[in-house]
């Protein structure tokens, strides 16, 4: 955390440093909107309900006099994200101009410490969450993934039963490292397309559905729930599929993965 915090402080100064400067806003100024790749602002804004799943384990762990206050913690903390996610935004495309990339470590001026030093950091960070955000899913993956890792511990077999979870769990880390490369060039819309995918049913369908069903009782909450239900299916495939269409099969000019 204190990495990644520290990565989008540093870049913060520098870009208001570079708006307010000598040189001025980026020329020429990024669009206000671009008709052709907003769907992929969508998708990446619902990409942020990642960790919605979340939100109820933290809840149930709390005290009742946490959880009494819960409600108003958790709205205040998202509230302040989206306030500083606009002003972090709106402040890197007045610096940098249309050209910014989807990694905006790209755009940093080279071989400058602090470029390196912000780099270097977010690597550490990832390097320290990866195993942290894979570990549920090869869980679970590995539950279906073949019998014989399902092997009692107990069993003769326990001491080959490790060693195929851990060449599965080699495997999975290689995969997702085999994507990462594969998609870096036009990482904006793969993150747009796993947002459409997977964070809108996670952040709108699933809550709505469920509320649907066990807890709405009147009209006017039936109403909401299936609103909330049309609209999250309805962003899943409209960004699903413009994310796709605008998936460039050439390499860019200038590619974020050497």
């Amino acid at each position: 955390d204190a990495c990644i915090l520290g990565g989008l402080g540093a870049i913060l100064v520098y870009a208001i440093a570079t708006v307010t400067g000598t040189q001025g806003p980026a020329q020429p100024a990024a669009p206000a909107f671009d008709s052709h790749t907003y769907a992929l602002f969508l998708g990446t804004s619902v990409f942020a309900f990642e960790g919605v799943a979340l939100v109820v384990p933290i809840h149930e762990s709390l005290s009742r006099k946490d959880q009494a206050r819960f409600p108003k913690v958790f709205s205040l903390t998202i509230g302040a994200i989206v306030v500083f996610f606009l002003c972090f935004a709106e402040s890197v495309v007045a610096a940098i101009g249309p050209s910014l990339h989807p990694v905006v470590t790209v755009d940093l001026p080279a071989r400058e410490a602090w470029v390196v030093a912000v780099q270097a950091g977010y690597c550490v960070a990832l390097m320290l969450t990866f195993p942290l955000m894979l570990f549920p899913a090869v869980q679970i993956m590995e539950r279906y993934a073949t019998p014989s890792l399902l092997l009692s511990k107990r069993s003769p077999l326990a001491s080959e039963r490790k060693w195929r979870k851990n060449a599965f769990r080699t495997a999975m880390v290689l995969a997702t490292a085999g994507i990462s490369i594969a998609a870096a060039d036009e990482l904006g819309n793969f993150v747009s397309l796993v947002g459409a995918l997977c964070c809108s049913p996670l952040g709108f369908v699933f809550p709505a559905l469920f509320h649907l069903k066990l807890v709405a009782r009147d009209a006017r909450t039936k109403a909401l729930d299936i609103a909330l239900l049309v609209f999250g299916i309805s962003i899943s495939v409209f960004t699903t599929i413009i994310s796709i269409a605008t998936w460039s099969p050439d390499p860019p000019a200038h590619s974020i993965c050497p």
